[in-house]
This record gives structure tokens, sequence and C-alpha cells, in this order.
């Protein structure tokens, strides 16, 4: 757990002048390049989140070391006014429960040869710059 936890935070961690498409895409793609012992160890942390509590506490330092790296990211980028004043906990878990459900299923369940992950990692960040209306 605690290698599965570092990697997390090499995956999640940023340069200082990256930019937040490039921040997300790193992520995205970092993600997808875990190995099968870190996902088996994602996999049951997530099959087991509805049993014992102690279990919980599993999932919950993935989330958190993943929400937090990504708030002081997003901390950042307010401070240098690259986004409008937004609450960098809110943009973290969103852009998390974008990432990191999306390409844990993809690795878990088997990416779909159908889709390129840089096209949908550029279709992801285009409805979070853009949203979804036309």
């Amino acid at each position: 757990m605690s290698k599965l936890l570092s990697r997390l935070e090499e995956t999640f961690d940023y340069d200082e002048d990256e930019s937040i498409e490039d921040y997300l895409k790193h992520c995205f793609h970092g993600i997808l390049d875990f190995s099968q012992e870190d996902i088996s160890i994602i996999r049951v942390a997530m099959q087991e989140i509805t049993g014992e509590t102690d279990k919980k506490l599993l999932i919950s330092h993935i989330t958190d070391t993943i929400i937090n790296e990504m708030e002081e990211f997003f901390k950042l980028q307010l401070e240098k006014s690259v986004i409008k004043n937004v609450n960098s906990k809110a943009i973290s878990v969103m852009c998390f429960s974008i990432i990191f459900p999306s390409t844990i299923l993809w690795q878990i369940y088997g990416n779909n040869a159908d889709i390129d992950s840089d096209i949908f990692a550029d279709d992801y960040l285009d409805i979070i710059f853009n949203g979804i209306k036309p």
C-alpha cells in the first residue's frame, strides 16, 4: 500500500510551470501506466468499500492522496491567476472524479481498443474547459 501511495503522489505531483491541460493529461496517462500490482490493490480497495469500516480506510488513503496533490496544484493555479476564483477542493474532487474512476475502470475491465487514450484524455479536457453545451 505504501508503494502505491508513493506512486500516486508521483503521478499527481506537478511542475510549477506546468499548464493545467498538461498536468491533467499526465495524471490521466500516469494512471494508465500503473502496474497490474497497483491496479490489483486499487481493485481490492474498490471492492471492499461496502465491507468493514477499516477497509474503507484503504480507499480513503488512495482518494485523499490524489485529491490533496491535485488541490495543491489548483491552489498554485489560483495564486498565479491562471484560473478563476473557484474552490480548489471542489475542482480537485471534480477532476479526480473524472480521471481516477474512468482510468481505473479502463484498466480493470480492459481498455476499449476503439478509444485511443489520447483522444479520451482530450475529450475529457474539452468537457472540463468548455462544458457540454454546444
